[in-house]
């Protein structure tokens, strides 16, 4: 049985409907849009940093705005789109221009332009990534019914063509129908406080709780893409029960750990955080168990790479010592840039290029240079945040001295960053370059 991939966008197409603008081209430029946009701001904020006085060509438009436009528009547009349209493609052909999907996109990428607009005019929930306020509040969470309602017509029309597995394209839909009264909820400002008040902040067990949240999707992603083995099946029975086995040991081991207000000091929640490194070997080996399309599978290194370093920074960070060390300090922004501009990046391109494989368009992430760059410019970030982070906890007001070593470190971090802009405005302008001619005939 395959529920999520027996679509018809994986049939022969004809060459007309080839040529056509799929959806997919839209999905791909939207995305690119927003993370060269996001990563534009972000050069902006670096720039402030070695030169705080040009904040006030900006007038209100302050750092901490900026800041909450850089952060949200790289979460909101970079790393939700892809699986927006990942969504999508489980519902409607990739092949075809798709005026439901591209109404879907269109509406997400105006609800952006609107929290833009209320971000830099100082509209803001005052909640971490839930900044939605206001008109661009109800216009977001519109924006999430609308995608739920157009994902609901897809699966009706798929009733028939697509029968098979319609129960859990079904369930898949009923468990997004309550995510819009729940941003609504959560992003109230008479909801208080921000964070859990059960332990005041992430423990160990409920960090191990996310990155099981994490695993399953990551798990589940080549099935859910239409992946096949070098066997042509996508469902391996031992191979999944084996894993399916092991996901559910985890889950009562998550279940067994303490919960609620425990420290970083607990051996308990030290070692249930590690234990999830135990999955690193066990998903290399099941995604490496699938036919990639070669555009993906440097993308898919890196995604191996950043997600080891991931895990051991996390461990490490979240040690007794190690935490006071580099908490509000730039070693945690280091943490967030592996997080999502090296795992979540990986895993955004390996889904966009895919889609675009089974929509028969040319790979836009494939090529050298720009790889390179991103890749070698978010190293860098990290690298030096993190050192810089560690000297911040040494030393408290190690930023607000005199000195070269900090603007020599903000001038590397700037580098860096216009590496990797100067990478997503390469990808973006060949996403927009492209023509609808411009297809391959390789099936995955």
């Amino acid at each position: 049985m395959q529920p999520f991939s027996a679509s018809p966008s994986l049939r022969q197409e004809s060459p007309a409907a080839l040529g056509e603008r799929s959806w997919i081209h839209h999905l791909t430029v939207h995305s690119l849009t927003w993370l060269f946009l996001a990563n534009l701001v972000g050069m902006l904020l670096s720039t402030l940093l070695l030169a705080p006085n040009l904040g006030k060509l900006f007038g209100a438009w302050t750092y901490g705005r900026w800041a909450t436009v850089h952060l949200d528009l790289q979460l909101y547009g970079w790393c939700s789109l892809p699986l927006v349209g990942l969504l999508l493609s489980v519902y409607f052909p990739v092949t075809g221009k798709g005026g439901s999907p591209r109404l879907a996109l269109a509406l997400w990428s105006a609800s952006l332009w609107l929290g833009t607009a209320g971000w830099l005019g100082g509209a803001s929930s005052g909640k971490l990534f839930l900044e939605w306020w206001g008109s661009a509040r109800l216009l977001f969470v519109a924006n999430l019914a609308a995608l739920a309602a157009i994902l609901a017509v897809g699966w009706y029309r798929e009733l028939r063509d697509r029968p098979a597995g319609w129960w859990l394209r079904g369930g898949l839909l009923l468990l997004l129908v309550p995510i819009p009264w729940i941003l609504l909820r959560v992003t109230g400002r008479d909801l208080y406080p921000p964070i859990n008040p059960e332990s005041g902040g992430a423990t160990g067990t409920s960090l191990l709780g996310s990155v099981l949240g994490i695993v399953l999707i990551f798990a589940l992603l080549p099935v859910i893409l239409g992946l096949r083995s070098p066997n042509g099946t996508s469902w391996q029975g031992r191979r999944w029960a084996t894993v399916g086995a092991l996901f559910l040991a985890h889950l009562m081991l998550f279940a067994l750990l303490d919960h609620g207000d425990r420290s970083h000091h607990h051996v308990s929640q030290i070692l249930g955080l590690a234990s999830a490194a135990l999955w690193w070997p066990i998903l290399v080996k099941l995604l490496s168990s699938f036919n990639w399309p070669s555009a993906t599978r440097p993308w898919l290194a890196a995604a191996a790479g950043w997600s080891a370093l991931l895990l051991i920074d996390g461990v490490v960070a979240f040690l007794p010592g190690i935490l006071e060390l580099w908490k509000f300090t730039n070693a945690l922004v280091a943490h967030a840039h592996l997080a999502m501009a090296g795992l979540w990046t990986s895993l955004a391109v390996v889904i966009l290029e895919v889609l675009r494989r089974r929509a028969s368009q040319t790979p836009v992430f494939a090529g050298t240079a720009a790889y390179v760059a991103w890749q070698g410019g978010l190293l860098v970030m990290v690298v030096v945040l993190t050192v810089l982070g560690t000297l911040e906890g040494t030393e408290p007001g190690l930023l607000q001295q005199g000195g070269a070593l900090v603007p020599a470190a903000y001038g590397l971090r700037w580098l860096a960053g216009a590496a990797m802009a100067g990478a997503s405005l390469h990808w973006l302008g060949k996403a927009l370059g492209q023509s609808p001619e411009e297809v391959h005939r390789h099936d995955i």
